[in-house]
């Protein structure tokens, strides 16, 4: 065996000569008893061949012994993501845990690596924003025996612990604040329906229309992808029309980020021409000119709650017979960008 050569090949390196894959190989030279005696053979004659070595310190991660936290998001764009991961990082460090985190881009392949990986490296419990429409991958880590937390976003037939925004009341909210000004002609920008953010926040918006005798019309209703390009895109369609339109809740945070841009660079004069309300906060926000309304979904608070809902979990073990789901209050920040409709 030449050391030098050895000490640069991976597990993947091995995996891949074994024909087999990471994981696989990750467990049959830790030698978990869930790997066949075919694939354990292949795996071992592979990482001897090529000279492979066990990291120790990867050893004693896959043991457990490192006291790790899985934290997966779908992006980092989002002020309220980030702000959830700073206070996830800072608790779990406080309570002597390191977070290993992944972006996954809304990715589901990706998704599913990612956890396989944490899995392997035994982590102690396990927070994630999913990305999917199935349920099934968490709910059998659930059933497995790991503790896991959803944020932000739930699932259909999800059996995991969630911790939500008021997505519906804070969508409300900010409607009912433009039905108050006066104005009719409303625009939603929201998040796809797939998601569960997309969906409340669709819901609110037509409910407060609905309770106020005004009929939703369906041309001002714009759903698209969590990216500021698909904002712009928004900004340029509803302010140039028709339909004609006073204001809009911007219910897709990432969206609102490429909205603001357009808009000031196309002129449009908020809120003299346009009223507009954002959802979650960020210092672009507040800073803008003019400052943007938005509804706040306290990330800070959301993420303690979703920790001390996870440490239940992992350090009593105590695991309610009903799912936990718990919804953090949203509040309404007025600032300057919303005023009544302009005059005919």
């Amino acid at each position: 065996m030449n050391p030098e050569r050895g000490a640069q090949v991976t597990i993947a390196d091995v995996a891949a000569a074994a024909k087999v894959s990471r994981s696989t190989a990750s467990r049959a030279v830790s030698g978990h008893p869930a790997v066949s005696s075919t694939a354990r053979r292949a795996v071992l004659e592979a990482a001897s061949a090529l000279g492979y070595r066990v990291n120790p310190a990867a050893r004693a991660l896959r043991g457990g012994s490192s006291r790790l936290i899985g934290l997966v998001v779908t992006n980092l764009v989002n002020a309220s993501i980030q702000t959830v991961v700073e206070t996830l990082h800072d608790r779990s460090h406080r309570a002597g845990y390191q977070v290993l985190m992944a972006v996954t881009g809304g990715d589901q392949q990706r998704e599913a690596e990612v956890l396989e990986a944490l899995v392997d490296h035994r982590v102690a419990g396990l927070f994630i924003m999913p990305s999917g429409s199935s349920p099934d991958r968490l709910n059998a880590l659930v059933a497995g025996g790991l503790p896991v937390v959803s944020l932000i976003r739930d699932l259909r037939g999800l059996e995991v612990p969630v911790v939500l925004d008021d997505d519906r009341a804070g969508a409300a909210a900010a409607t009912n604040h433009l039905l108050g000004l006066g104005h009719r002609d409303i625009a939603f920008v929201g998040g796809p329906s797939s998601v569960h953010s997309g969906r409340e926040r669709f819901h609110g918006y037509r409910d407060a229309l609905r309770a106020a005798g005004v009929d939703l019309q369906q041309t001002l209703v714009h759903r698209g992808p969590f990216e500021p390009t698909w904002g712009a895109e928004v900004a340029r369609r509803i302010t140039t029309g028709p339909p004609a339109c006073s204001s809009a809740v911007v219910a897709n945070h990432e969206a609102l980020h490429g909205m603001v841009r357009t808009l000031a660079q196309s002129g449009v004069d908020l809120p003299a021409r346009l009223s507009l309300i954002g959802f979650e906060d960020a210092p672009l926000f507040r800073y803008w000119h003019p400052a943007i309304s938005v509804v706040d979904t306290h990330p800070a608070e959301l993420a303690v709650a979703a920790f001390d809902m996870l440490m239940e979990q992992v350090n009593d073990g105590r695991r309610s017979p009903d799912r936990p789901r718990l919804v953090v209050k949203s509040a309404l920040l007025i600032r300057e960008s919303t005023g009544r409709p302009p005059a005919a």
